[in-house]
């Protein structure tokens, strides 16, 4: 599954950067902030929902990014107080082989 998500983060990168994204939008490693994802004007973030380990979001994002209609996911953490959870947001678009 590592092999998988990395070309996964590979292909999502290589699909940003051409929509004028920069690197750090691109990946779902970089994190560590309380705001929502960036809006730029060729990619529309949506808010899909919260989970508890960063691991739980990377692997909804992993799902939808393989079964539903999105382009991308990234994982954000964001503090409620006393404790941090991950918001997953999503771009809508054609999953992969559409």
């Amino acid at each position: 599954m590592k092999l998988a998500r990395k070309a996964i983060i590979t292909i999502m990168t290589v699909l940003a950067l051409l929509a004028g994204a920069s690197a750090a939008a691109a990946t779902t490693a970089s994190a560590a902030t309380t705001a929502a994802p960036s809006l730029t004007p060729n990619i529309a973030w949506k808010y899909w929902s919260s989970y508890g380990t960063l691991h739980a979001c990377n692997a909804e994002g992993d799902h939808l990014y393989l079964m539903e209609n999105i382009l991308t996911w990234k994982c954000v953490e964001y503090t409620e107080g006393d404790y941090f959870v991950w918001e997953l947001f999503v771009v809508l678009g054609h999953p992969p082989g559409s």
